[in-house]
């Protein structure tokens, strides 16, 4: 990968680098998955179009869509923590297409602000709740509670995103 914002670089390769390596394949299938997706002629018109108006909250929200087109692709096996890294670097994919079609510089703050609400739409998908996370931040310092919770993400990743609407 290689973006000429260096925040979006650094970004992208952080998050590769946290990839656990018996994760790499399936994390390396999603973010080809997601780039054929996003720059295929076919769609190449309405990544453009979804670009436009609020473009962290686009961004988020059609990462979000992706990323259950690809869940849905992968038979239901994409996990978690894969689908949440896979979207960080689509994310930095389609910020770094908007800088160079729109003429947008993306900031540091614009990218944490997509990298949250990416984050954040990802895990309604997987029917994870914002408070659940804010919950499991509050535990980190209780390890019997963070293996609880560890134990319940274990098991939901199991199950089928929610019933989010891919338009």
């Amino acid at each position: 990968m290689n973006f000429e914002n260096p925040i979006l670089q650094r970004i992208a390769q952080e998050i590769e680098a946290k990839v656990r390596p018996e994760q790499k394949k399936e994390y390396l299938a999603a973010v080809v998955s997601g780039m054929k997706v996003m720059f295929a002629p076919q769609t190449h018109r309405l990544l453009l179009d979804r670009l436009q108006g609020d473009l962290i909250k686009n961004v988020a929200t059609g990462i979000s869509r992706l990323m259950g087109i690809i869940y849905n692709e992968s038979q239901r096996k994409l996990s978690i923590p894969v689908a949440l890294q896979a979207a960080i670097v689509l994310m930095c994919y389609a910020l770094d297409f908007a800088e160079k079609a729109l003429g947008e510089t993306i900031s540091q703050e614009q990218a944490a602000q997509a990298a949250q609400a990416t984050t954040a739409a990802v895990l309604k998908l997987f029917g994870i709740s914002e408070d659940t996370v804010s919950k499991v931040k509050g535990m980190q310092d209780d390890p019997r509670k963070l293996e609880q919770v560890r134990a319940a993400l274990g098991q939901m990743s199991n199950q089928q995103p929610g019933n989010q609407t891919l338009q």
